[in-house]
């Protein structure tokens, strides 16, 4: 577009270009912002569903070594544990398997397999 009396465009080439800057700039504080308020952290929540997983670890490992007890071995030496107790206890503390088989052997003697059951007696 010209005017009649000027032989200059209405929007020169300087202000389209000054705009297009002004729309990418306008573009990339909307994503930025975007990101920010989707991925941010909220730590109050994050604290305290890691100290409720921290909790429920350290029950879960109490009860599965309560079951781990005397009272919960077999006739035969095996152990009667429960497979949620054990899966809780083994991914909590993967070395308990190495203790289990270190437990009550004397030299030249095996320890015992931990029998898993489905939770009934």
């Amino acid at each position: 577009m010209s005017d009649s009396n000027n032989s200059r465009p209405v929007i020169s080439g300087q202000v389209a270009s000054w705009l297009g800057v002004i729309a990418f700039l306008a573009v990339a504080i909307a994503v930025i912002t975007y990101a920010y308020l989707a991925f941010r952290s909220t730590d109050g929540v994050d604290a305290d569903r890691r100290l409720a997983q921290k909790a429920l670890r350290a029950d879960l490992e109490s009860k599965a070594k309560g079951k781990l007890a005397d009272s919960g071995r077999n006739t035969d030496g095996t152990y009667h544990i429960p497979i949620e107790a054990a899966i809780s206890l083994i991914a909590a503390k993967p070395e308990v398997l190495v203790q289990l088989r270190q437990s009550n052997v004397g030299p030249g003697a095996t320890a015992p397999a931990p029998v898993f059951t489905n939770g009934t007696k």
